[in-house]
């Protein structure tokens, strides 16, 4: 009984860091999606900020759920806004001056990489105090 106690208690783990990491990414992409088409007409704009959007919520989706498993959820949540921050200043800052979409999708891909790697290199990946 306890190990199926446990097996709930990892899927209900799992289920809210998909889907916290999905909003947080849907909402990454619609904004750089925004960003990204401001000179186009309003409702191409509006289609390729959802189209991002569902992009952002897949990626992060995926990336997120990476993230906390393979730091055996020692990951604090300072560090984990830190890392969000990141990607979404360094894709706003290329989406504002490329307006590229593919320009602007791998700098957040690259800066996640690179977020994730220099936290794990560096230390910086504590132990979460909550």
């Amino acid at each position: 009984m306890k190990e199926i106690g446990q097996i709930v208690a990892f899927l209900w783990t799992l289920i809210r860091v998909v889907c916290a990491s999905a909003v947080v990414g849907a909402g990454i992409g619609f904004l750089e999606g925004e960003t990204v088409g401001r000179g186009w007409t309003r409702e191409e704009q509006m289609a390729f900020a959802e189209g991002a959007s569902s992009v952002g919520l897949v990626i992060a989706a995926v990336a997120g759920t990476a993230v906390y498993f393979c730091f055996s959820r020692q990951i604090s949540t300072k560090t984990f806004l830190g890392v969000v921050t990141s990607v979404l200043a360094a894709g706003e800052a290329i989406a504002f001056l490329t307006r590229n979409e593919m320009v602007t999708a791998l700098a957040n891909v690259l800066m996640l990489v690179a977020a994730v790697v220099y936290l794990a290199v560096r230390g910086r990946v504590q132990p979460s105090n909550e």
